[in-house]
């Protein structure tokens, strides 16, 4: 019987594994002829975007998108400078509307504007509508709690009041939605720093696919490398990147802060940091490019090594004699290309046009 039940759970989890698919079936009558493409971030430290697939909205409005996806995903719908956003479940069918941008604040069209979206929801327990739905919640609470005014008694009440109104949905997704938008508030209020380690980050799992956590996360440890290097205790983290490019030792160093609780945490902190102070001079840029290359190579965590190699091409972004960045984009086939495939070839040729170009 252990064994059949073991058998069971190995199962599930393998299935959980696997990507499945997600349709997006759309109308999008003001942009017939366009090309409509799917932007997820790759992370939410470097906040490297990428393109996963793309359409062609038709003649009559209509267009369809398909792609796969392992958890469910914050997606950009871009139209040429016009982009709208939506969550993804896997294995979920969607049909939307994009509707026409705003005349009064689509005024220049190099730049990009929001456009609103229309979703056919056909179940309250659906991810966009249980977001939809708290988010309505949430922008009342600050409405009748100036930000500045939110005490911590208020936000508790909220919080118990949320959570209790949703105790019926069972989507872990969802709940961390509610408990990091939530702590972002705090984060911004006057809750003690302490407080909001112990009960947001510290024995809790990094969730590097939730905006929320992540947004929180950004908020909480800002500039937290920086400031540990000016302070007594971790002085010599100067020494250790400028000096040494040492990555073992910046970390040894950085665990001293009593706000960084393991070592998976105090990597993910130092990449932040490295990111932030690639341009404000306070490590040296060969310091930074020589850790984050070992991060990239070496480090356990295949979500730290995604995070620094894509810090590194947004500094070399298409610099003279440097590599070029990464990239995967479909063909006219659906197979995704990457540049590394396409390097077996002695040469890659990249032309850049206009797609309104014959």
């Amino acid at each position: 019987m252990k064994q059949l039940l073991l058998f069971l759970s190995i199962l599930v989890f393998s299935l959980q594994c696997y990507s499945q698919n997600v349709t997006i079936k759309g109308v999008g009558k003001s942009y017939q002829n366009k090309e409509i493409g799917v932007w997820v971030s790759a992370d939410y430290i470097s906040n490297y975007r990428k393109e996963i697939t793309y359409s062609t909205i038709d003649s009559a409005g209509n267009f369809l998108l398909e792609f796969d996806t392992k958890e469910i995903q914050y997606i950009n719908l871009k139209i040429e400078k016009l982009t709208t956003a939506m969550y993804v479940q896997p294995g979920t069918n969607y049909e939307i509307i994009i509707l026409p941008p705003d005349s009064t604040t689509y005024q220049n069209p190099n730049i990009e504007h929001d456009v609103k979206l229309s979703i056919n929801l056909k179940s309250k327990t659906e991810i966009n509508s249980l977001t939809m739905d708290y988010d309505n919640h949430f922008d009342l609470f600050l409405a009748n709690s100036y930000l500045r005014y939110a005490s911590e008694k208020k936000i508790d009440s909220f919080k118990v009041a949320t959570h209790s109104y949703y105790s019926t949905v069972n989507n872990s997704f969802f709940d961390n939605y509610i408990t990091y938008s939530i702590a972002t508030i705090e984060e911004k209020t006057k809750e003690g720093k302490n407080k909001l380690f112990t009960k947001y980050l510290k024995g809790k799992q990094i969730l590097y696919s939730n905006k929320e956590y992540m947004n929180f996360f950004n908020a909480f440890y800002k500039q937290a490398v920086q400031n540990f290097a000016l302070s007594t205790e971790g002085s010599t983290l100067v020494y250790q990147i400028n000096d040494k490019a040492n990555l073992s030792g910046a970390l040894n160093i950085l665990r001293r802060d009593k706000f960084i609780p393991n070592d998976t945490i105090a990597e993910l902190v130092l990449l932040k940091g490295l990111y932030e102070s690639y341009y404000d001079g306070t490590f040296k840029r060969s310091g930074i490019v020589g850790i984050l290359k070992q991060i990239a190579n070496e480090s356990n965590i295949e979500e730290h090594k995604k995070i620094a190699t894509n810090i590194l091409n947004s500094f070399s972004k298409l610099q003279k004699n440097t590599s070029a960045p990464s990239f995967e984009l479909p063909d006219k086939s659906g197979n995704i290309q990457t540049l590394e495939n396409l390097c077996n070839k002695k040469y890659v040729y990249l032309m850049f046009f206009d797609t309104a170009c014959t």
